[in-house]
C-alpha cells in the first residue's frame, strides 16, 4: 500500500471521476511516526496544502479473484479519504506488478519492510546510553558535590556564588557542610564494555572485529588477520548483496515492464552504439527473464579469490598445451583480466590483449590437434636431447671424481714430504743433542786429569 496526499483538483486531472472526488473527505494530514519524524524539520508540517483542498490517496496492491475465473489477479485499488471518514472507491486495474523494490537489509516474511541496523542494535544502544547518561551524573555529584546550609549561619547570596575563588560568609564553620558522594560509574564500564560486544556482533562491524589488536599484532600472522578482517565485511557485503538480489533486481524489472508496456514512449528513447543514436527496440524484451546481480564488494575475500584465479590460469593453460578443448585464449583472457581487476588496475588491457579484437577468427577457438608424425619426431628429438644431457652430465661426473683423484694423491704425496721433513729434523736434533753432551763429558774429563799444583808458600 502507498498513500499520499494531493489536491482534489489533481485526483480530476488525472482522469478520475469528478462526482467521486467530490465526495472524498478532506485530509486531516499525516500523523504517522515517519510523517512526523520527516516533516519535524520543516515547521512541523502535517503534509497538507493550506492553499488547495487536500484528501488522502491510497494505492493498493493486492491480489484478488475479481473476474470469478479462480485465479487471482494482482489489482491495483485506488482508494480515496480515510476508511473511518468515508473512503471512495475511485477505480482498479490489472497490473503485473507492484511497483515496490524494498532495499532491506534484513528482510522478515510477510512483510516489506523488514529491519534495519538500528532495528538490531537500537536496544542496546539506548541501553548503552542510560549508562554513560549515569556515568556523567554521578561524575557530576562528585566533582560538584551537593551542600548543606544553616539559613541562619550562612550568607545565601554567597552561598548561590560557586566560582572556584568565591568567598562564603558563615557565623560558624559548622554551619555548612557537604554530601560526599562515592563514585561508582567504574562499575558500570563492564557493562558498556559487554553491551559494545554486543553491537559488534549483531552487526558484524567494530574496532575488534576491523583488524587486530595492537597488543596482539606480535602474536598474529597474517592470514589470521586477513580472515578476521573478512569475518567482518562480509556482513556488511551481505546487506550489499541483499540490496542487489532484492532491491535492485525487482527495480530493473519493473523499469524493463514499464518499457515493454510502452512501447510508443519507449521509441522515443535512444542509446548510442558504435557512435550512432539507435531508438530502443523493446518489441522483443522479456521481462521475465532471470537477472543476476554481480557484486563486486572492496576487498573482502581477495587473497582468496586470487588465490582461485591464478589456480584457475594455470589449469587452463595446461588444458591448452594438452589440447584439450575445454578452453580457449578468450577465456584465458577472461581469467587474467579478472586477476588483474582484484590486484586493483581497473583496465586489464593495460597488460593484456584482448584475443577477440585481435581480427584472429582462430584467436578464441582451440588449437588444432598436432600431426602424430611432428609428435612423434618432437618425442625422438626430446630424448635425444635427455640422452645427451645424461651423457654430459656422467662425463662431468667422472672428470669430477678424477680431479677428486688427483687432489687426493697430492694431498698425500705433500703428507709424506712433511712427515719425511719431520723426522729428519727430529734426527738431527738427536744428534745435535748427543754431541753436545759428549763434548760436555769430555771438558769435564780433561779437567780432572790435570795436576794440582800448589803454591810454595802453602
Amino acid at each position: 500500500m502507498h498513500s499520499s496526499i494531493l489536491p482534489r483538483a489533481e485526483l480530476t486531472e488525472m482522469g478520475y471521476d469528478a462526482a467521486k472526488v467530490a465526495r472524498i473527505p478532506t485530509s486531516g494530514g499525516d500523523t504517522s511516526s515517519y510523517a512526523l519524524e520527516r516533516n519535524k524539520e520543516q515547521g512541523w508540517t502535517d503534509g497538507t496544502n493550506d492553499v488547495e483542498n487536500d484528501v488522502d490517496l491510497y494505492e493498493i496492491f493486492m491480489r484478488i479473484d475479481a473476474n470469478g475465473d479462480g485465479v487471482r489477479e494482482l489489482l491495483r485499488i485506488t482508494i480515496g479519504g480515510q476508511p473511518a471518514s468515508g473512503a471512495v472507491l475511485l477505480g482498479y486495474e490489472e497490473v503485473e506488478l507492484a511497483p515496490f523494490a524494498a532495499f532491506v537489509p534484513y528482510m522478515m516474511p510477510n512483510t516489506i519492510n523488514g529491519m534495519s541496523t538500528g532495528d538490531l542494535v537500537g536496544k542496546d544502544q539506548r541501553l548503552k546510553s542510560m549508562f554513560m547518561r549515569g556515568i556523567n551524573d554521578n561524575l557530576t555529584q562528585v566533582l560538584r558535590p551537593q551542600r548543606v546550609a544553616d539559613v541562619e549561619g550562612v550568607n545565601i547570596d554567597d552561598l548561590l556564588n560557586s566560582g572556584p575563588d568565591s568567598i562564603i560568609r558563615v557565623k560558624d564553620k559548622d554551619a555548612l557542610s557537604t554530601i560526599t558522594t562515592p563514585f561508582v560509574g567504574g562499575q558500570a564500564f563492564g557493562v558498556i564494555d559487554m553491551i559494545s560486544q554486543s553491537i559488534e556482533h549483531r552487526t558484524g562491524v567494530g574496532p575488534n572485529l576491523m583488524g587486530v589488536d595492537p597488543t596482539q599484532l606480535q602474536n598474529t600472522t597474517a592470514t589470521a588477520s586477513s580472515q578476521r578482517q573478512t569475518m567482518s565485511q562480509l556482513r556488511v557485503e551481505l546487506i550489499a548483496r541483499m540490496f542487489a538480489e532484492t532491491g535492485y533486481r525487482y527495480l530493473f524489472r519493473l523499469v524493463t515492464s514499464l518499457l515493454v508496456a510502452n512501447m510508443e514512449d519507449t521509441q522515443q528513447l535512444t542509446v548510442k552504439l558504435r557512435g550512432n543514436w539507435v531508438p530502443y527496440g523493446t518489441d522483443q524484451w522479456n521481462p521475465d527473464l532471470d537477472i543476476k546481480a554481480n557484486i563486486t564488494f572492496g576487498i573482502t575475500d581477495k587473497p582468496q579469490k586470487l588465490a582461485a584465479l591464478n589456480s584457475i590460469v594455470q589449469q587452463q593453460m595446461t588444458a591448452l598445451e594438452h589440447g584439450a578443448p575445454i578452453t580457449d585464449m578468450g577465456k584465458i583472457y577472461n581469467t587474467l583480466a579478472l586477476i588483474a581487476e582484484n590486484s586493483g588496475f581497473k583496465n586489464p588491457e593495460r597488460f593484456w590483449n584482448d584475443p577477440s579484437k585481435s581480427g584472429d577468427p582462430a584467436a578464441g577457438a582451440p588449437p588444432d590437434k598436432p600431426d602424430p608424425k611432428v609428435q612423434a619426431e618432437q618425442a625422438k628429438a626430446q630424448a635425444d636431447m635427455q640422452r645427451m644431457q645424461m651423457e654430459m652430465q656422467m662425463k662431468a661426473a667422472a672428470m669430477q671424481q678424477e680431479m677428486e683423484l688427483k687432489r687426493y694423491e697430492i694431498d698425500q704425496k705433500i703428507a709424506l714430504e712433511r712427515f719425511k721433513i719431520e723426522q729428519e729434523m727430529a734426527l738431527k736434533q738427536q744428534e745435535i743433542a748427543h754431541e753436545t753432551q759428549l763434548k760436555g763429558i769430555q771438558i769435564v774429563t780433561q779437567q780432572n786429569a790435570q795436576p794440582n799444583i800448589h803454591s810454595p808458600n802453602s
